[in-house]
């Protein structure tokens, strides 16, 4: 195919610029005549000739026209979806609708009608019809990345618009691509319109659109005038889509999957770049057994999931049986949602495959059913919220093996003993379950085996200890750094915090606890500038930086660890480029987290790493307050024992969003619930939401 698709593209590209350079018009005969070798034209020529000198007009005007649309096009398209006002981005599409309105042939005989003529007027008719469609294609392309995390965290890091216009058009590349093929086959049908309206080409101009359209009267008697331009029309289209369509995928490895029964993995190897991130894996999982693979972050543990799915990266080496349908839930949700389809009929897309209740599902997981909540689009909901929805996917789906990569991250102490009843409830059924957690009360409550990783190895089957709890803080002191008085926040009109007040002093850390989709991430994200607030004052004695929750969707995938997170001393604190890496270096080595790993991309680290520079990156600005959102989340003992004496030591006020019992007992000097759209004293919470009954983690 890949020698087939460039064969198509290059025949005609060949003839349209070497062509004019062998041959010329020559002498006309009769029209329709058998003189040479394919004949003759409408007006007397040699086919051949014609043939010849035909393709440098449709590519050079085809071409010309694209870039031009795309020179108005991209630049508009991104300003639509970087615009931070709706009214912007309204201001900015609305005359496009009009232009999309009129039709493009309408357009060819206004200017036909006003004795339009030349190259240049037909490249501009041309490249006005396709613009306002490219506008319409980057806008779309562009919208998730604009809106997305990483634009997030390089407006918190002060970065400039060129550097974030650079990120959103990286992402709209592949769309792009393929896009172009489309603009340059339409502009080749466009350019044949125009020969026939007299607009821009001359209506006997040796050009392949001109002779398909004009040798038609005569395809009975000379056929080859119309076959051969029409042929090669044909081919530079297809073509031209072929080549930008992108890379050939390679395919993943084959599973040996049979009908049903245990999985099997034996001396699976997985190696990345000479690295081997799985070394000589070997276990089985057995229906309705439940095994867990346990180890620090960067261990092997998500790798080897993935072996299970045919999706692990690098070379693959050892046997993977599976035991029939696999289900996975991601450690980082949003991934596997669609960020332009509402839950709903999605679920019922699901449903309908598999024969399942899309309502019974969601109630299993302690997701409401109702039609409003079925409408959200998955940035909707909370992170806890995003966990339980890929989850009762998974529930639709009626597996064998249920893969759960960290399925408690971010969840509250209710909503975890759901999640765990649903993993427990399809081992019961029948179906394997292997989970992967540094949630090591989970893994006690569930697993009937366990595999420690380190390393890419397995090292052992016994967990460690609980840690004790630490002594007490002592009572802040210090003066206010931030204040909050009156704050309601919406979304979509509908309230989510109503009059919330909230003093906070520098040397103070205040613990925002509480079920999932209560306002906790929404109140973080409104501190720190993300979310603009209904109603209330927000006021704040220096820098207020964020932690997000999801830390691998904050983080450009085509841009080294190191320099994203450097990158925040050098634009807020104008440090040198060599002086905020070595800051970086020093902090994140504290954390754990080598410079040879944070100087891949973050495809290439661990959940636990990214969240981890995710939190170095945030420190490096220097803040006044710290706004963490679940930050030990999804880490494993060690790593959040750093974290956490880390965060102990701060020089920052500390808003901590968590369901985590020991990292409010580790830093909290005052712990708020959120509920009911504000917050409440602890002491007060529901009994159903505290932390108080978890039972202690790592």
């Amino acid at each position: 195919m890949r020698g087939l698709r460039w064969v198509l593209l290059g025949v005609p590209v060949l003839l349209a610029l070497l062509g004019p350079l062998f041959v010329d018009d020559g002498p006309r005969g009769v029209a329709f005549g058998e003189v040479g070798v394919l004949g003759e034209d409408f007006v007397g020529r040699d086919v051949l000739a014609q043939v010849v000198l035909g393709g440098q007009s449709v590519v050079l005007i085809a071409l010309g026209a694209t870039v031009v649309a795309y020179g108005v096009g991209v630049p508009w398209g991104l300003g639509a979806a970087l615009a931070r006002r709706r009214w912007v981005d309204e201001v900015v599409m609305r005359p496009l609708d009009l232009l999309l309105a009129v039709p493009s042939l309408l357009v060819l005989l206004v200017v036909a009608g006003l004795g339009g003529g030349g190259v240049g007027v037909l490249v501009v008719v041309v490249a006005v019809v396709m613009a306002p469609e490219v506008v319409r294609v980057v806008r779309a392309a562009a919208l998730p990345a604009a809106t997305g995390h990483v634009v997030e965290a390089m407006r918190q890091q002060g970065e400039g618009w060129w550097r974030t216009a650079g990120y959103v058009g990286r992402t709209a590349l592949a769309t792009l691509a393929a896009d172009v093929g489309v603009r340059l086959t339409s502009s080749v049908y466009l350019v044949a319109s125009a020969a026939f309206l007299g607009v821009g080409l001359a209506p006997d101009a040796s050009d392949w659109a001109v002779m398909v359209d004009r040798n038609q009267v005569g395809l009975s008697i000379s056929p080859w005038g119309v076959v051969v331009p029409a042929l090669l029309l044909v081919a530079l289209s297809v073509g031209i889509n072929l080549v930008l369509d992108g890379r050939v995928v390679q395919p993943r490895p084959v599973l040996d999957v049979p009908a049903a029964g245990t999985t099997r993995v034996a001396g699976l190897t997985v190696t990345v770049a000479g690295r081997r991130l799985v070394d000589d894996v070997s276990f089985e999982v057995s229906p309705g057994r439940v095994l867990a693979l346990v180890g620090e972050s960067g261990s092997g543990k998500t790798t080897t999931a993935l072996a299970l799915l045919g999706e692990a990266p690098g070379e693959v080496d050892g046997e993977v049986r599976v035991g029939g349908r696999v289900a996975f839930v991601p450690q980082h949700p949003s991934t596997a949602l669609n960020p332009v389809r509402r839950i709903g009929p999605v679920l019922d897309e699901i449903a309908r495959v598999h024969g399942t209740d899309p309502a019974a599902a969601m109630a299993a997981v302690g997701l409401p059913a109702d039609r409003a909540f079925r409408r959200r689009l998955p940035h909707q909901l909370s992170g806890g919220q995003q966990q339980r929805l890929v989850l009762a996917h998974a529930l639709l789906t009626d597996p064998a093996l249920v893969v759960a990569d960290e399925p408690t991250t971010g969840q509250d102490p209710h909503h975890r003993g759901e999640i765990a009843d649903r993993l427990r409830e399809l081992a019961g059924r029948g179906s394997a379950v292997l989970l992967l957690s540094h949630d090591l009360d989970l893994v006690r409550d569930l697993a009937d085996a366990v595999l420690v990783l380190d390393g890419g190895r397995v090292v052992g089957s016994t967990l460690p200890a609980p840690q004790p709890r630490p002594a007490p803080r002592a009572a802040p002191t210090g003066e206010p750094v931030l204040r909050v008085d009156g704050l309601s926040v919406a979304h979509r009109r509908a309230p989510v915090l109503d009059g919330v007040t909230l003093d906070l002093r520098h040397d103070e850390c205040v613990a925002i606890t509480g079920r999932s989709g209560q306002g906790k991430t929404t109140l973080a994200r409104a501190l720190a500038g993300l979310h603009r607030p209904v109603a209330g004052e927000i006021t704040a004695h220096g820098r207020v930086h964020y932690v997000f929750q999801d830390a691998r969707q904050s983080f450009d995938d085509r841009r080294p660890v190191l320099d994203q997170v450097a990158r925040t001393a050098v634009r807020l604190r104008g440090l040198s480029t060599p002086r905020a890496r070595a800051e970086a270096v020093s902090l994140l080595g504290a954390l754990g987290v080598a410079e040879s790993t944070a100087d891949r991309r973050p495809g290439s680290l661990s959940g636990g790493e990214l969240k981890r520079a995710a939190l170095v990156r945030a420190l490096l600005a220097d803040p006044a307050v710290l706004v963490c959102d679940e930050v030990t989340a999804g880490l494993d003992a060690a790593s959040k024992r750093l974290v956490l004496d880390l965060l102990g030591a701060r020089p920052a006020a500390l808003v901590l969003v968590t369901h985590d019992p020991d990292a409010v007992a580790h830093l909290a000097d005052r712990t708020l619930d959120a509920r009911d759209g504000g917050l409440h004293d602890r002491d007060h919470a529901q009994p159903d939401e505290g932390q108080a009954h978890a039972q202690p983690g790592l």
